[in-house]
């Protein structure tokens, strides 16, 4: 993230080491998921829907 704010240099392309470092760890927590028996795109989904819906909820009971 400092990278990619240009907070702090590295060497090389800092967009592609920018998707390089999430990639990875997006495919880390993927494989720790499956070792742990979660199927994460469920997991995401049901996460964004009971998100969604509590946003929705307060923005109603703000009147918006």
């Amino acid at each position: 993230m400092l990278a990619a704010e240009r907070t702090w240099d590295i060497e090389g392309d800092v967009d592609a080491e920018l998707r390089h470092k999430l990639a990875e760890r997006l495919w880390w927590v993927l494989v720790l998921a499956d070792q742990l028996g979660v199927d994460a795109p469920r997991a995401c989904a049901d996460t964004m829907d009971r998100i969604d819906a509590g946003l929705t909820r307060t923005l109603r009971g703000a009147g918006a």
